[in-house]
């Protein structure tokens, strides 16, 4: 039997018992927003899938998450309507095919995004250091970091190639004034 509306649940909490615990069901209610919000790990392909998932979601360009590299969404989006038209026509195997080149995709951006983070990362640590140090091998570094990154990730968004210009201008900079 399903307890009726006017009986108290003795395991669910009422709202008016400010002393008590809310169970981890309730806690876990959040608002989309709030949990769109929160940010994720990007060593976690879970949490990177989600987080796409989000992103292709959103309609305001403002508001997406910001990420290094370009979005694959609408790319995704094709092999999807690919995928559902070979089922829906043929009902066929095939479907798989763009199916699997999404689960590809994905985790090429997820692998491209992990390394393009840890490369911001490296760069702030050699900027940190060298502000700590003041050793001409941090510049150096940051230097090369930038120059090779700008060179060989053609993924990252122009905002993404802006910050790491900004560490090479920096690097530059201050090789110069250490001569």
């Amino acid at each position: 039997m399903c307890p009726s509306a006017s009986q108290p649940n003795k395991n669910r909490p009422s709202k008016n018992q400010p002393g008590k615990e809310q169970s981890p069901k309730s806690q876990s209610q959040k608002s989309p927003q709030a949990d769109s919000a929160r940010s994720y790990d990007p060593s976690s392909f879970s949490d990177t899938f989600r987080a796409m998932a989000r992103e292709s979601l959103v309609k305001n360009q403002k508001s997406r998450p910001d990420s290094p590299i370009v979005s694959i969404s609408p790319v995704l989006i094709v092999l999807g309507a690919i995928a559902a038209a070979l089922y829906g026509l043929w009902q066929s195997w095939a479907c798989l095919i763009p199916l699997v080149l999404i689960l590809v995709l994905m985790w090429v951006r997820y692998t491209m995004q992990r390394q393009a983070l840890n490369d911001f990362a490296e760069l702030e640590a050699a900027r940190t250091a060298w502000k700590k140090t003041r050793d001409r091998q941090y510049l150096e570094l940051m230097a090369a970091q930038s120059t090779r990154i700008l060179e060989e990730n053609k993924a990252l968004t122009k905002q993404a190639r802006a910050h790491v210009q900004e560490y090479a201008d920096f690097a530059a900079q201050k090789l110069g004034t250490q001569h």
